[in-house]
């Protein structure tokens, strides 16, 4: 592990709560810059740089500067990633299963065409620090809209399908 990324775990968990896994974040020197990616999403691009400013700690001040300066809410960006991260590698197949669920759920045709399923932050607006609340959203843009709390605090990550479909149910009958 690079100096850079020691510096950055520690400083993203003083700025924003959220504790990163040395796994979870990833800088890279390619065509003479350094790419930073967390949880396999692009945060920072630094062009013109030599690759052995991944050891560089004056560098790791330099990029910690830049990302204060490029993200007016560093933890903002980071929950922002945090959700497309989710939404690349555990949507589609979770969205499969519970679509396959909900039809033997016998709901609406109409409605299981239309629906539009999405992971989302549903935290507080005033919170502010760590890893937010996430919902699976359910929608169909109009009329319905229904959100299923899911834990992300605890890896690896358990979205059981079922549960979801049942309490997506639950929620969805409690509107009509």
């Amino acid at each position: 592990m690079s100096f850079l990324v020691e510096s950055l775990l520690e400083r993203l968990d003083e700025e924003t709560g959220i504790s990163l896994a040395n796994t979870e974040v990833k800088a890279t020197y390619a065509n003479g810059g350094i790419e930073i990616y967390l949880w396999n999403q692009l945060l920072l691009l630094i062009d013109d740089v030599e690759e052995d400013a991944l050891d560089d700690d004056s560098f790791a001040e330099e990029v910690w500067d830049i990302i204060l300066d490029e993200f007016y809410d560093v933890r903002e960006k980071l929950v922002e990633l945090k959700l497309a991260s989710l939404n690349a590698d555990y949507l589609p197949a979770l969205s499969t299963n519970l679509m396959t669920l909900l039809e033997a759920q016998k709901l609406d045709k109409k409605l299981l065409n239309i629906l539009d399923i999405l992971f989302e932050d549903i935290s507080s607006a005033d919170k502010d620090f760590g890893l937010p609340k996430v919902g699976v959203r359910f929608t169909d843009f109009e009329g319905v809209k229904v959100v299923v709390p899911v834990d992300i605090s605890k890896k690896p990550y358990n979205f059981d399908a079922k549960t979801i479909a049942t309490e997506f149910d639950k929620r969805f009958k409690s509107k009509v």
